[in-house]
């Protein structure tokens, strides 16, 4: 089984503190409310673990690469494309009423579009990126897609020298 990884740094990781301080927080709640009865007890923890759940989907939404091609994974669905099905990788593909992702263009004729957007595109739900590290991840990508197509042990060596 492959291991997938982020070909880049992402700030959402941080969304995890927020996690664990809702969880904490209701938790502390719940403990001071246990006399109570049980619906009204366990109605903001049941909340936070559907945030909890929230946030963990929004946190791993990516790009992510390994040996075998690259996985799009978006808040509910991923989408898995293999290095020998991209034919292009685009850095200016746009997302229907959200400006400029990176768009993986296949030898079929689909395109798989990312999430990940350069910050200068408004949206507010997108993993968005300064526009230096931007680019940088799709000449990245480009760069692990000609290493895949002449030799895979090579994408491995790339993909894991970030961390």
């Amino acid at each position: 089984m492959p291991r997938w990884k982020r070909p880049y740094r992402d700030w959402r990781a941080f969304a995890f503190y927020a996690m664990l301080i809702v969880v904490v927080a209701f938790a502390i709640y719940d403990a001071v409310t246990s006399g109570l009865p049980w619906p009204s007890r366990w109605i903001l923890p049941l909340a936070a673990a559907v945030f909890g759940v929230v946030l963990w989907r929004i946190a791993r939404e990516g790009i992510y690469v390994s040996t075998d091609g690259v996985r799009v994974q978006g808040v509910i669905l991923s989408t898995t494309v293999r290095w020998a099905e991209i034919r292009r990788i685009d850095a200016g593909g746009d997302r229907v009423g959200y400006g400029p992702t990176i768009c993986l263009h296949t030898v079929d004729g689909r395109v798989v579009r990312s999430t990940v957007q350069p910050m200068n595109a408004v949206t507010g739900e997108a993993p968005m990126l300064p526009e230096r590290i931007y680019l940088g991840l799709v000449d990245r990508l480009r760069e692990l897609h000609r290493l895949a197509v002449t030799d895979k042990s090579a994408v491995t060596t790339s993909a894991h020298e970030d961390n």
